[in-house]
């Protein structure tokens, strides 16, 4: 090394963009999500809690970006039941939803990011747990 050079030692996951800049490496990955029933159709976005009610015919796009790379690469979770499927994110997540171009709440990809450790709730049952009681809450709401 020449005297007066300086070497910078990055974190995983960091990069230098085209400015110059330190910026964070970001994994990206989207689904489209489609409702083909003549009726409406749930999806949930764990562990958030977010509950999108899908109109027949309908398409959405969901996209998660993270610091973390999701294990396996460019996988995410998703549960299929009779009238519901869960969508699982991945540590250091964000998220975004989009239903016709147009986003939809709480907006993209606000918020903080998901702390480590998501995996473990998930394995203790907890999410499902909360997915079943907002399910039940919006069912108690749509009847009054």
């Amino acid at each position: 090394m020449q005297a007066g050079s300086s070497l910078l030692c990055l974190e995983s996951g960091t990069t230098i963009n085209k400015r110059g800049y330190m910026q964070e490496q970001e994994y990206e990955v989207s689904m489209m999500l489609t409702n083909s029933r003549e009726t409406k159709f749930t999806f949930a976005l764990e562990p958030w809690g977010f509950v999108y009610e899908m109109e027949p015919q309908t398409q959405y796009l969901l996209v998660f970006r993270s610091t973390i790379q999701p294990s396996p690469p460019n996988t995410v979770e998703v549960e299929y039941a009779a009238d519901h499927i869960i969508v699982y994110a991945w540590d250091g997540c964000r998220f975004a939803v989009f239903k016709n171009g147009e986003v939809l709440p709480p907006g993209a990809f606000e918020g903080p990011r998901l702390p480590e450790g998501v995996q473990v709730l998930k394995n203790m049952g907890f999410l499902k747990m909360t997915m079943n009681e907002t399910l039940a809450r919006n069912k108690r709401q749509d009847d009054l």
